[in-house]
């Protein structure tokens, strides 16, 4: 291996070593800077193999690193070291979108690092102008950091610069070693307007164990979705905000399987039952979700804010749930609203369409005169597409009410649009009337459709360890047939029976006594026993007595 050795004079530049061009292979050579080894600027396609970089120290200089990378794609750093010594801050590599001097994009991507041993603080990528284009595609392989007091990798923008999207990051087999600092993160996103969407993580570990704060994600500021992080038994799985609280959307893997950390404000994506219709921008959904072969919908489905979700896998949106509202109970939920079915549309006059096909879908409207997302159902399924041209210039629409759920309908909102799709501005409109079947389109141009395909869900029953709440999240009382309570609990009637006493006739004034500020009906059917020639029964006014034996019969007495 060739080493160059830079002796920095009495007032060295900020200058790299090399500033390479595109197309180049740099192997076998150790270079060691002043403030820079490498830079790589509007650069495409540059290898290293088998090369050490290195600055001495920290020396207050702008951008302080053995590599930086400024707008550049195509890079694959394989073998040998990056190290700034004397640090544990200066970072061993930069990755920077700047100003672009030759009209590429002010990005980084495509970058592999891999096969090598770092000292000195975690990589940076710090985005100094608006960012164009989509960034990402970054692999770090089999990488030990010495020594480093930051995080492994951070995400920076400078303030009122935008940065994002970044997509797939990779890091497998990374892992820190003696680091003053304990909560160390391998991943840190600090940049407001950055959503890294696919990140991978494989026995990543940062030296310190999670109990001393070390994280797989922190996001500071920006987040980062599609996270997934397999296991070992040092490695780091937890992705938390500034504060360490969890976020998600994760799925880390544990001894015996998976653990799901669900973002539950994305509640229109995260709901849907459509996992394969990919025209419509299906790009997230639950934590488990079950879909029968053959099937387009989804039939099953578990979420952490919504318990376990039922459909009926051939339409949008669950129907049916079961999920836990309040500690200690079991709720049962259903829809508010389901879609209408059996959409159809046929060409006729009168309207204003321009020739095109068109294809049509229909959402149940619970709320105000107006399709509004907060109260609408599930889109229907799409229509056959209607061939619209001369010299018909309007649709004749029809379709079968839905069937009956919680909400109380109000109307429909009929959409339009040329492809099958929830995208490309769908027009809408809404048609009053809960018994509305049909309706002419002569060309509305009401915009647009920005709701997913779910239904509103909403608790209707609620089973508590001791009550039986139907058509009520609110029981009135302890469920009780056949125990040994004084009042039945199934309809709030007292038991004679069940009451203390020495005979028959104590049982029933207590009863009775019972019944004239609850129910206002003792029942004494059933009850054996005799009453004495001296017991006298006093009934409330207005009080019911069931008695008789093998037979119901009853009598109400006021003022007896």
């Amino acid at each position: 291996m060739v080493a160059i050795n830079v002796t920095a004079g009495s007032s060295p530049n900020a200058a790299p070593v090399f500033a390479l061009p595109g197309f180049t292979t740099i192997e076998n050579l150790s270079i060691l800077g002043s403030n820079q080894a490498v830079s790589l600027y509007d650069s495409v396609n540059v290898l290293f193999r088998n090369v050490c970089l290195a600055v001495n120290g920290i020396t207050g200089q702008t951008d302080n690193t053995p590599l930086k990378i400024t707008n550049t794609i195509w890079v694959r750093y394989t073998g040998g070291c990056l190290m700034a010594k004397n640090s544990s801050t200066t970072p061993i590599a930069l990755f920077t979108g700047e100003t672009p001097i030759s009209g590429e994009a002010p990005l980084d991507g495509l970058i592999t690092i891999e096969d090598v041993t770092g000292a000195g603080g975690g990589m940076q990528y710090i985005q100094r102008v608006n960012q164009s284009g989509t960034a990402g595609n970054f692999v770090f392989r089999n990488i030990t950091l010495e020594d480093a007091s930051t995080d492994v990798f951070t995400f920076s923008a400078l303030p009122g610069v935008s940065m994002g999207p970044f997509d797939s990051m990779t890091f497998d087999h990374v892992n820190t070693s003696d680091q003053p600092v304990g909560n160390t993160a391998v991943l840190a996103i600090n940049a407001p307007t950055l959503n890294v969407s696919g990140v991978f993580m494989n026995h990543v570990f940062t030296g310190n164990s999670p109990a001393a704060g070390a994280v797989a994600v922190r996001e500071i500021s920006g987040r980062a979705d599609n996270i997934f992080i397999t296991n070992c038994t040092s490695c780091v799985t937890a992705v938390v905000d500034g504060s360490g609280n969890p976020l998600g959307s994760v799925t880390a893997q544990n001894s015996n399987g998976f653990d799901h950390t669900v973002n539950i404000s994305d509640s229109g994506d995260r709901l849907r039952t459509d996992p394969y219709q990919s025209a419509n921008n299906d790009t997230t959904g639950l934590p488990m979700r079950v879909t029968s072969s053959g099937n387009s919908f989804a039939s099953l489905g578990i979420d952490p804010a919504n318990g376990l979700l039922f459909g009926d896998g051939a339409s949008f949106g669950y129907s049916a749930q079961l999920y836990q509202a309040v500690k200690g109970s079991l709720d049962v939920g259903f829809a508010s609203a389901l879609p209408p079915t059996n959409v159809m549309g046929t060409a006729t006059t009168g309207g204003t369409l321009a020739p095109a096909t068109y294809t049509y879908w229909v959402r149940t409207a619970t709320g105000a005169s107006s399709c509004n997302s907060a109260t609408e159902s599930a889109p229907s399924i799409f229509s056959a597409g209607v061939v619209v041209g001369s010299p018909n210039n309007a649709v004749n629409l029809t379709w079968t009410l839905p069937p009956a759920a919680l909400g109380t309908i109000t109307g429909y909102c009929v959409f339009r649009n040329t492809t099958p799709s929830f995208n490309s501005s769908p027009r809408n409109v809404f048609v009053s009337g809960a018994s509305t079947t049909s309706f002419t389109d002569t060309g509305f141009t009401g915009c647009c459709d920005s709701t997913f395909p779910i239904n509103l869900m909403q608790s209707s029953h609620r089973f508590t360890p001791t009550s039986l709440g139907v058509n009520t999240t609110n029981p009135q009382s302890n469920l009780d047939v056949n125990g040994s309570a004084a009042v039945n609990s199934l309809n709030l009637v007292q038991k004679a029976e069940r009451f203390a006493g020495a005979d028959a006739g104590a049982k029933l004034n207590a009863c009775l006594a019972a019944a004239a500020s609850t129910s206002s009906v003792c029942d004494a059917r059933g009850m054996t026993g005799t009453l004495t020639g001296a017991a006298h029964i006093s009934i409330p006014a207005g009080t019911v007595l069931l008695w008789g034996q093998g037979q119901a019969h009853h009598h109400r007495f006021d003022n007896e």
